[in-house]
């Protein structure tokens, strides 16, 4: 997954490296890169089958393509031995959560994270419960709570922390927040 203004190393984002590639190597798992050859959806239920891939973290966009394709091509996948997706980088369409439920991949679990450029990596993660994927209904999808290290504050126009339900804008901060943003506002 990459996006935002990262620094890319050899085709390698360096929060991607920090986030993705690190904990999984420390954990003593294996990590299945795409390389230079982009996969469709259909391409990406090709290499789940065949690397057993367990966890998945993909761009939010992408992983709405691999819902759809899942949708319409249920035949494209074998044994899932998937756990976890986790989509982020983007807005997670509440109608393509829903239609999460009906792709073969539905028995894993489904993880919103969300971090702007600023946090460098994710920040806030939201483990979408079933019930939610099912209803149809939402307007959106949350974006979760603060992980360690983050602190979060909704402000009013006025910069003042805005009540609780009262629209604001999301304001980050903490050790793991990117120097060189105080104060800017740009």
């Amino acid at each position: 997954r990459g996006g935002g203004k990262g620094k890319q190393v050899e085709g390698v984002l360096f929060d991607v490296s920090l986030e993705q590639i690190l904990p999984t190597l420390i954990a003593g798992a294996t990590i299945v890169l795409r390389g230079e050859e982009f996969w469709s959806a259909a391409d990406f239920y090709r290499e789940l089958t065949a690397t057993g891939i367990t966890i998945a973290n993909l761009p939010t966009a992408y992983w709405h393509q691999v819902v759809h394709e899942g949708v319409h091509q249920q035949g494209l996948l074998g044994p899932n031995v998937l756990k976890l997706m986790i989509p982020g980088g983007e807005l997670v369409r509440p109608e393509v959560a829903c239609l999460w439920e009906k792709t073969s991949l539905r028995s894993a679990r489904l993880l919103n994270a969300y971090g702007p450029t600023e946090t460098t990596m994710t920040a806030t993660t939201f483990d979408i419960p079933r019930s939610i994927q099912g209803e149809g209904r939402l307007q959106s999808i949350a974006i979760g709570r603060p992980l360690a290290n983050r602190t979060f504050y909704v402000l009013d126009q006025r910069g003042e922390v805005a009540p609780i339900g009262v629209p604001g804008e999301l304001h980050i901060g903490g050790p793991l927040l990117a120097w060189g943003y105080l104060n800017q506002p740009e």
